[in-house]
């Protein structure tokens, strides 16, 4: 680029001029390149405020012409070259007066000399007194004619610049700001000329500024519409994960219910059996009951004989008592005869032996009465012995008495114990009768409340298998629920990502696939499977331990392909990992992933 055009350049836009030529650029390589360029200042108030700088690509035409005037202004040999308003023009008194001859200002100016030279003519004519009626006539005609060739010269001088702009403008009313303004030829069209260029320049600008901030706003679009369905998926994931942790909290509700419900059938059961038995014990214990009242009753009436029984047995002893104190007194008065008798027979023992001693003394006269002395001694011993024995028999009977006495007031006393504890049991019976009674009213009572008790069980035991059948159909209604709740994830996923290609994050269609695959993260192998495949990423099943950003490679081993990949997210039991753009790019990837997909549908989401 010579210096000139650049000068040039700075020239027009600080006179407020737009201006527009071929200018040879430098890239960030090293290499050289030419564009159209048009800067075209903007004024506020009389006063530049900005540039607009708008570059196309230029005609090779053009850029060889260019290329020639440039290399000649360079060496020296353009001085009939210069630029106006960033256009290569040609200098010189030919070129100068070629343009005066091509403008409106030149052409009005020949034709007017033309008629003022007739107009002259006509006067010198008149001055001479030369009165020809032809040369009159003739200059009229020449007046004319000139008039009329100017007039029409101006005419197309000024409708053909019209024309190109009219054409111009029809190009810019269509949208058309690519083409050429070329120079009409015409100096009082050129700034008009430059004028066009500069609205085509502002409205190229403000198409290009409006297409950038479309740009600009359709990307925000996008990403506030990728941000919308990022926040729709986060938080339906979340809403379906907090519904499917309380779904599954309802499930083991659930399970604990119908645990707990058969628990509760089971033990109500136990306890129906447990009150039949207490009713039957209940009913057992009442005829019981019943049975040792009716013992008491029989007790009573008894004890009742039996005391009565002992007092006539107190009174009976009491009077045997006083018999044997009788037979003791008159034992003792027989002790008394006995001694009499004792003393009688001493006597006449005595009587005897003086009856013996007397006979002794008579002889044979007294042989007789000895013998009665005798008789009577021995009948004195006899009684002697008679009455020791009966002395000794009285002793006995006194002991005996004596012992009779006391045990029949030991039996006294004894029976008198008996008909006080008699009484104290008869009064022990009666209140046990009482306490037996109230025994049978209460047995009677936990009878009837027993069963109460087991049909009050019977309906617990219904209503914990109601219980237990609700509870399994809750369980079974929450994995519906959890089902139906994944399924609207995905479905809502799938309209919020298909609504508008804009909020489809995924550029490229997924298929569903089951593969074997080893991801390997860390050093360490974990065999998965491939559930998704995209040519950007897929979706791993059953590999755990990975987090957010992990990164590994993916094994093939049917097809001997390793991927490179990263984790960028974690949804239950699936991984989604995005493929190493370098990887993806190869042809056996893209191999692998046509036959992996031959014959698939590609899913939604």
């Amino acid at each position: 680029m010579p210096p000139a055009a650049f000068a040039n350049l700075w020239e027009t836009i600080k006179d407020g001029r737009p201006w527009e030529g071929l200018v040879k650029n430098r890239s960030k390589n090293g290499n050289h390149y030419w564009v159209k360029a048009n800067v075209t200042p903007i004024t506020e108030k009389g006063v530049v405020t900005e540039y607009i700088s708008i570059r196309t690509k230029p005609t090779r035409e053009a850029v060889a012409e260019a290329e020639r005037i440039y290399a000649e202004i360079r060496a020296g040999r353009g001085q009939q070259y210069g630029l106006l308003d960033g256009q290569i023009v040609r200098r010189g008194f030919g070129v100068w007066l070629g343009n005066l001859a091509s403008s409106i200002a030149g052409r009005i100016v020949a034709t007017t000399g033309l008629l003022l030279l007739t107009v002259m003519v006509l006067g010198w004519l008149s001055l001479t007194g030369s009165d020809s009626v032809e040369v009159f006539v003739g200059l009229m005609l020449f007046g004319l004619l000139v008039a009329g060739v100017g007039t029409l010269s101006v005419l197309g001088t000024v409708r053909r610049p019209l024309g190109l702009v009219e054409t111009h403008l029809d190009a810019i009313a269509r949208g058309d700001l690519m083409t050429n303004v070329p120079s009409s030829g015409v100096a009082e069209f050129a700034r008009i000329r430059s004028q066009i260029r500069a609205v085509k320049a502002k409205l190229s600008y403000s198409i290009q500024e409006r297409a950038e901030r479309q740009r600009q706003a359709e990307e925000e679009r996008i990403t506030a519409l990728q941000a919308m369905a990022e926040t729709v998926e986060r938080e339906a994931s979340h809403a379906v994960e907090q519904v499917a942790l309380r779904t599954g909290g309802m499930a083991q509700d659930a399970d604990a219910m119908a645990t707990s419900a058969e628990r509760v059938s089971i033990n109500a059961q136990n306890v129906a059996a447990a009150a039949e038995e207490a009713l039957a014990n209940a009913q057992t214990v009442a005829a019981a009951t019943e049975e040792l009242a009716a013992s008491i009753r029989e007790i009573s009436a008894q004890i009742a004989h039996s005391s009565a029984v002992t007092r006539r047995a107190v009174e009976n002893g009491q009077r045997t008592q006083g018999t044997i104190q009788s037979l003791s007194e008159a034992v003792g008065r027989i002790d008394e005869v006995v001694k009499l008798i004792t003393d009688i027979a001493s006597q006449t023992n005595l009587l005897a032996l003086n009856a013996t001693i007397e006979a002794a003394r008579a002889g044979e006269a007294g042989k007789g009465f000895a013998v009665v002395a005798q008789e009577v001694k021995n009948l004195a011993n006899q009684t002697a012995r008679s009455t020791e024995e009966i002395t000794r028999l009285i002793a006995e009977i006194q002991g005996v008495t004596s012992t009779a006495v006391g045990a029949v007031a030991e039996i006294g006393d004894t029976i008198g114990e008996i008909d006080q504890i008699s009484s104290a049991i008869a009064a022990a019976m009666e209140e046990q009768a009482a306490a037996t009674q109230e025994i049978s009213r209460n047995v009677v009572e936990t009878s009837n409340a027993a069963q109460e008790v087991s049909v009050r069980i019977a309906a617990v035991s219904s209503d914990a298998d109601q219980t237990g059948s609700q509870a399994s159909g809750v369980r079974a209604g929450s994995d519906e629920v959890a089902t139906s709740i994944d399924e609207l994830r995905r479905v809502l996923v799938r309209v919020v990502r298909t609504s508008t290609t804009d909020a489809d994050r995924r550029r490229s269609p997924r298929y569903r696939v089951n593969e074997a695959c080893i991801a390997v993260v860390h050093g360490r192998d974990q065999p998965g499977t491939l559930t998704d495949l995209s040519n950007g990423g897929a979706m791993l099943n059953g590999i755990a331990g990975l987090g957010v950003g992990d990164r590994g490679t993916l094994r093939l081993d049917r097809f001997g392909l390793t991927v490179a990949f990263e984790v960028r997210a974690i949804d239950k039991a699936a991984v989604h990992v995005r493929f190493a753009e370098s990887d993806v790019a190869q042809p056996r990837f893209r191999d692998v992933f046509t036959q992996l997909t031959r014959g698939l549908q590609p899913v939604a989401a």
